[in-house]
């Protein structure tokens, strides 16, 4: 096996969206596949957006990952690698389906929660982690933990001593866990009848020296 971590590129947008839709969306591309894509397409676009740097894994010519970071006072660069999201925004609006509310809403909560975990948050930080994400496949071949040094390394040469990231519940947080990062207390989001259903949380810590 190969495994070689690059830079991103435009190529690798398909790939990000691929693994978007399979770990938080599977069921919704299964009720709606075109509501589905248009809201993942945002998804990816929002990532890259907010970024100022991102790293593709690749495993024998195949993308398996990517992190996407961001660095205080540094210029979004991986904006230059949105696609134009008017169509999909319009195939999303124009379709009035429960899902596609619901994935609205889920995401204003996303942000919502977010926020207040960073008015939360009293530690001062220079880098914040964007996507950190492998192809489920591949997991357990240690492209996770290549990529994450990798994209640790990124912060180190630029100056970051401290970042954070946003996860939930729904992701595989206890990486983070055995990473030693801290965490704030959690947001907990309820549905319409009061039982929790998700719970987001910010993680922060110390950026992983090279020598450690």
């Amino acid at each position: 096996m190969s495994l070689e971590i690059r830079k991103y590129k435009e190529s690798d947008f398909d790939s990000v969206h691929r693994f978007i839709t399979n770990t938080w969306y599977a069921d919704a591309a299964k009720e709606d596949p075109a509501v589905a894509h248009a809201f993942v397409t945002v998804d990816v676009n929002s990532h890259l957006h907010n970024s100022s740097f991102g790293l593709t894994a690749e495993l024998d010519g195949e993308v398996v990952g990517v992190f996407f970071g961001f660095v205080v006072d540094h210029p979004k660069e991986m904006r230059l690698f949105e696609r134009d999201i008017v169509p999909e925004l319009q195939k999303f609006f124009e379709t009035d389906t429960e899902l596609s509310e619901n994935l609205i809403k889920s995401i204003n909560e996303e942000h919502q929660a977010n926020d207040q975990l960073n008015e939360n948050l009293k530690d001062p930080y220079q880098g914040q982690i964007q996507l950190f994400i492998v192809d489920s496949s591949k997991r357990g071949q240690n492209v996770g933990g290549t990529l994450w040094n990798a994209g640790q390394k990124i912060f180190e040469e630029a100056g970051v001593e401290r970042f954070i990231l946003h996860t939930d519940t729904d992701c595989d947080y206890g990486y983070y866990d055995a990473k030693g990062l801290d965490s704030l207390d959690p947001v907990v989001i309820t549905d319409d009848e009061g039982n929790e259903s998700i719970d987001y949380m910010l993680y922060h810590g110390e950026v992983e020296k090279e020598d450690e």
